[in-house]
């Protein structure tokens, strides 16, 4: 294999939460709302609850069945319209919740112990790089994520659902990445702890898949022929491989 280019998942691949569950939509949203209810003068507790239930079993229905997107800057004018919210409070509840999430969740996630090294380590040796995320939040907030974590400068090509609106395991998210990179599937690898949306939705597009399994959220069974555990030891070995 002529290694040109290698992607990257991102949540459990090279980042965490610092507490499991931290960053979830569900919790998320229910700080915004207690945070925000006063002063955009939003329904009962209750009422939201119920509504943000109802509309979070719309998405991952979307998401899960239809591997389909639902951006945060999508979901939250669906949810406040559900609450019967003028257009013009739907407009300015929506833009401070997308906002609220995105520092929220960049508050809780941790870079995982040598994922920063090990990118330097490719990148040093002249191969291309790439990130293939499902994720709710859009692209600006993403990868001003990225740029705070220290890690953005690192990659060649960015690819989102949240901008894409196509999720794993599709191969059409990996192919444009692929595209942006300008290699073929047999020059890349693709590094993710998903067995579904990584391992087989990488194979999917042709492109060898490595089963990443070092946040402290991983199972510890793997059903993957290529299996890293600790980013650290990655880097010894692929730094004799290269």
């Amino acid at each position: 294999m002529h290694l040109r280019a290698a992607t990257f998942d991102y949540w459990e691949t090279l980042i965490e939460e610092r507490e499991p569950g931290a960053a979830s939509l569900e919790k998320t949203a229910s700080a915004f709302y207690r945070q925000s209810s006063q002063e955009l003068r939003l329904p009962p507790e209750p009422t939201f609850e119920e509504a943000l239930q109802r509309r979070l079993a719309i998405t991952r229905e979307r998401m899960t069945g239809e591997l389909l997107e639902v951006p945060l800057d999508h979901f939250f004018p669906l949810l406040f319209e559900d609450l019967g919210l003028s257009a013009a409070t739907n407009k300015v509840a929506s833009r401070k919740a997308v906002h609220f999430i995105t520092e929220r969740v960049h508050e809780v996630t941790v870079v995982l112990p040598g994922a920063v090294e090990f990118l330097a380590l490719l990148k040093e040796k002249g191969i291309k790089l790439g990130l293939v995320s499902n994720t709710q939040i859009p692209p600006v907030q993403r990868q001003e994520s990225l740029r705070r974590l220290g890690l953005l400068p690192y990659f060649d090509a960015v690819v989102l659902s949240s901008g894409f609106m196509h999720r794993k395991p599709k191969a059409v998210i990996f192919q444009e990445a692929l595209r942006q990179l300008q290699v073929q599937p047999e020059e890349c690898l693709h590094f993710g702890d998903s067995l579904s949306a990584d391992v087989e939705g990488a194979r999917g597009a042709g492109i060898l898949s490595i089963h990443v399994k070092t946040s402290l959220n991983a199972a510890s069974t793997s059903e993957a022929e290529l299996v890293i555990r600790d980013w650290r030891a990655a880097l010894a070995l692929f730094a004799r491989l290269l």
